[in-house]
């Protein structure tokens, strides 16, 4: 129902804008999961910080930045989405 309203509210929009604004809807999904990467990369520091084993420390801090490049990737895919509808629509 909500897509059948987004189009018709935005009949006449060009796709590539009409595509962007619905991504920009869905974007507190992506903001959400943003978030969540990055606290898990936190939490992952933080139970490092706090480790007596090395491997167990090197293994967690590695998980962190795993995480946080999987935050990054998305925050770049995301902002090339929006650039590539922006320029579909020009």
């Amino acid at each position: 129902m909500l897509l059948i309203l987004s189009t018709e509210i935005f009949f006449g929009t060009p796709p590539g804008l009409l595509r962007w604004l619905l991504d920009t809807a869905k974007r507190g999904g992506i903001v959400r999961k943003l978030e969540e990467y990055n606290e898990h990369a936190q939490e992952c520091r933080e139970l490092a910080r706090r480790s007596k084993s090395l491997s167990d420390r090197e293994m967690l801090l590695n998980m962190a930045t795993t995480w946080e490049s999987l935050a990054a990737g998305r925050a770049k895919m995301t902002e090339a989405k929006s650039r590539l509808a922006r320029i579909e629509d020009q």
